[in-house]
């Protein structure tokens, strides 16, 4: 998923926007989304919008986890 082009990116987002997945899962997806909008070209800002997105989701389901995701925006 780290090399997924636009389409896998825009196929991921549909799934959180439409599906509307459980806080954890949703945490957890929006955290490996955050790592593929990283690993592409002017995907910086993206990905750290991803995190925060992610960090509420986490929090209470893996504070671990949370914990990382937040080491990650701070970097």
């Amino acid at each position: 998923l780290a090399r997924a082009g636009e389409p896998v990116v825009a196929a991921v987002r549909r799934v959180l926007d439409e599906d509307d997945p459980p806080p954890p899962l949703r945490g957890e997806i929006r955290l490996h989304l955050s790592v593929v909008l990283r690993n592409q070209s002017g995907g910086a800002l993206d990905s750290l919008n991803e995190v925060a997105r992610a960090v509420p989701d986490l929090e209470a389901s893996d504070p671990q986890t949370a914990a990382r995701a937040m080491a990650v925006a701070a970097i």
